[in-house]
């Protein structure tokens, strides 16, 4: 985790770095993870639910006063920053997680929707809408080939990126508000 939180691409991140770090030899990686993808893709997971957990406290110490549409845009904004940071892995993680996971992921954001409402939707829609949104997200992150074939949008360009993320949010939270 130290090695990828210092690393400024994950592909610069050698096995040779890894068992170095981790004073162990090849053979412990491949038995206990099968190969160096598999064990960055558990490493990354970590690093994102703990960035997500980051970003959710700072977004605690915003003033009440700030617009709960902008502070979820601006984390679902920082959050797709740090997936295609790692999209070599995270593409790779993506369809286990969106199968195979808990279902923890859209459970971060839900307290922010919450907010964007006021308290005019109920705990269930608003883990629905959050739930389609991290889906949306996840999809669209995964198939960016196709995405790209679809709409017209290349999602590796931040500013591209920002504004589907946007785009969307307007189409769940614009409504209620209006």
């Amino acid at each position: 985790m130290a090695l990828l939180r210092d690393a400024e691409d994950v592909n610069d991140v050698t096995v040779r770095d890894i068992i170095g770090a981790a004073g162990v030899n090849l053979s412990t990686i491949n038995y206990h993870f099968g190969s160096k993808e598999e064990l960055m893709k558990v490493v990354l997971l970590k690093l994102i639910e703990e960035k997500a957990k980051g970003l959710l406290s700072t977004y605690d110490d915003v003033s009440s006063t700030a617009d709960p549409k902008m502070v979820l845009l601006d984390y679902l904004i920082n959050m797709s920053d740090v997936v295609f940071a790692a999209r070599k892995y995270t593409r790779a993680i993506i369809p286990s997680v969106m199968l195979n996971d808990s279902m923890t992921t859209p459970e971060y954001i839900v307290p922010m929707i919450s907010e964007c409402f006021e308290g005019k939707r109920t705990i269930q829609e608003c883990r629905l809408i959050a739930f389609e949104i991290i889906l949306f997200l996840q999809m669209s992150f995964y198939r960016m080939d196709d995405f790209y074939a679809y709409t017209g949008l290349d999602l590796n360009e931040k500013d591209v990126r920002s504004k589907v993320i946007s785009d969307q949010l307007d189409m769940f939270i614009r409504e209620e508000n209006q």
